[in-house]
C-alpha cells in the first residue's frame, strides 16, 4: 500500500502502547491518542487513511465518534477494536457503518489482517474514483456520464475550492483537470495536487493546443494530457494510467 499510517484512538495508553508496537512491526506509520476531539486535525494533516477506535470511550461513546467521522470523512476507514464480545461488537460494526471490526482478545495477526483488507478495499475504490475539475457545468455533465456508464465513480467540482477537500481526503485516484480556470488555474492546482498527494495522477483536459499541453504536462509533473476535442479518448487513457496504480 501507498499510504501505511493508521491512527489508534483508546483510553488506555497501555493498550496504545501495544499497538504502536505491533503495528510499526509491520512498516506503518502510527499516530496514537486518547483524545477524540485531535483526530478529525490530524487524519487531515498526516492523510491518514484508516482509524483503530475503541468502542467505549469515556464522554462521547466509539459509536457517535464514528458517526460523526464518517459524515466529515466519508473516505475514512474505521474499525472497532474492542473486548466487548465478539457478537456483540459484530452488531456495533454493521449498526454504525464501521468498516471493520477486532476484538482486542484476537491475536496480532488478526488485527494486521483486519486492516490490511480494510485498506486493500480503499485503494479499490480510490482506484475506481475520478475527480472531475471544471467550471463548464454542461461539459461535467457529459464527461460524468461517459465515464460512470464505464463503471467509474465520478466526482465533479467547478473550482479548487469545491475540490479542496476530496484532494485533502485523497478520495480520487485521478483528477482530470482544465487548465483555464476561473481563479486558481489548472497549472498551479496541478502543483499542489503533485506537492502535496504525488500519488494521485493529474490529466489536463483542455482546448488548448497539442503544444501547450505537451508544455504544461511537461512543466507542472502532470500525468497525462486529453484534448477536449478528443472525449471518446479519454476512458481508455484512464485505464491505463489507473492500472499503473501502486498497489
Amino acid at each position: 500500500m501507498e499510504n501505511k499510517k493508521i491512527v489508534c484512538l483508546d483510553d488506555c495508553p497501555l493498550t496504545l502502547k501495544r499497538l504502536e508496537k505491533t503495528f510499526s512491526q509491520y512498516g506503518y506509520q502510527v499516530f496514537t491518542t486518547t483524545e477524540w476531539a485531535k483526530l478529525t486535525p490530524l487524519i487531515f494533516r498526516e492523510k491518514i487513511p484508516i482509524l483503530l477506535i475503541d468502542v467505549h470511550m469515556p464522554g462521547v461513546s466509539g459509536e457517535k465518534i464514528t458517526t460523526v467521522l464518517k459524515q466529515n470523512l466519508p473516505q475514512l476507514k474505521v474499525i472497532f477494536f474492542s473486548s466487548i464480545p465478539e457478537k456483540e461488537l459484530q452488531q456495533l460494526a454493521q449498526k454504525y457503518n464501521a468498516d471493520g471490526w477486532i476484538s482486542k482478545s484476537s491475536p496480532p495477526q488478526a488485527w494486521l489482517q483486519e486492516v490490511e483488507n480494510a485498506l486493500q478495499e480503499q485503494h479499490n475504490l480510490r482506484s475506481k474514483t475520478i475527480l472531475c475539475l471544471d467550471d463548464d457545468p454542461l461539459f461535467l455533465k457529459k464527461i460524468q456520464s461517459l465515464l460512470e456508464h464505464k463503471g467509474y465513480q465520478v466526482i465533479v467540482a467547478k473550482s479548487y475550492l469545491e475540490a479542496r477537500k476530496y484532494l485533502l481526503q485523497q478520495s480520487c485516484g485521478l483528477v482530470l483537470l482544465d487548465i483555464l480556470l476561473p481563479g486558481l488555474q489548472g497549472d498551479k492546482i496541478c502543483q499542489l495536487i503533485k506537492s502535496t498527494s504525488p500519488n494521485i495522477k493529474v490529466v489536463y483536459l483542455s482546448i488548448l493546443s497539442e503544444k501547450e499541453l505537451q508544455n504544461y504536462t511537461q512543466q507542472t509533473n502532470a500525468d497525462s494530457w486529453i484534448n477536449k476535442e478528443n472525449i471518446t479518448q479519454i476512458p481508455e487513457k484512464i485505464q491505463t494510467l489507473l492500472s499503473s496504480m501502486e498497489v
